[in-house]
């Protein structure tokens, strides 16, 4: 459903504060599964195996299929590793170059798998370097994956889904605002870009009071 609705992102994003927190609220109510696809349980299964493992010559085999996996899928549908062999050994990724964004940005069709063209969820990077760079998300794997490694990594110092977070990071935010409460999150999101020293003791003081909030929320449980 997540990968359905993300084409309108930007839509819930021009909404007022209160209907993107009715809407976020009400999303976020949905079972993960529902929202995320079966990948996500899959993936967290997968997670917990290669933990499982630890060091082991299986976990090593594993590895290792997964990574021909990968890039054989590249040597057979992208366009621009079909000049190499298939990999068939660890040693054998020496054999692929080093890219740069440069390469991808200038000859973006050739970094195209042909398999997941049309299954794949346009976006892009921040521009915070100057250049902004289109890529591709892989319909119900990207990011029910990124959200598996999330909630697994998050999850060892005690969090668990549906829990409060304070974000900061490089994301702009609705008209340039300092911070704002995402519901479909359930998280206060401070804005490096507007972050600075005149405005530091204010985005503590609001993040003191998210924090606070949460607490609460616990206790009242």
């Amino acid at each position: 459903m997540e990968d359905t609705l993300y084409p309108f992102l930007n839509v819930y994003r021009r909404l007022p504060s209160w209907m993107q927190t009715a809407i976020g609220f009400s999303y976020r109510a949905l079972p993960k599964w529902f929202r995320l696809g079966p990948f996500y349980d899959e993936y967290k299964r997968r997670i917990n195996h290669f933990i499982s493992l630890t060091k082991s010559a299986e976990l090593s085999a594993l590895q290792l299929d997964l990574l021909k996996e990968t890039v054989n899928s590249a040597v057979l549908d992208v366009p621009f590793y079909r000049q190499f062999n298939k990999m068939k050994e660890f040693n054998d990724i020496y054999d692929y170059p080093v890219i740069s964004k440069s390469d991808i940005v200038g000859n973006l069709d050739e970094f195209l798998s042909t398999e997941f063209n049309s299954s794949g969820l346009k976006s892009n990077t921040g521009g915070g370097s100057g250049t902004p760079m289109t890529f591709f998300l892989h319909a119900g794997r990207t990011r029910p994956k990124e959200q598996a490694h999330f909630d697994w990594f998050w999850g060892q110092y005690g969090f668990v889904p549906g829990s409060r977070v304070l974000m900061i990071r490089g994301a702009p935010l609705k008209n340039n605002a300092l911070y704002e409460f995402q519901a479909i999150k359930n998280c206060l999101a401070v804005s490096c870009y507007e972050l600075n020293s005149d405005n530091v003791s204010e985005a503590v003081q609001e993040a003191r009071r998210f924090i606070l909030n949460s607490f609460m929320a616990i206790l009242q449980r």
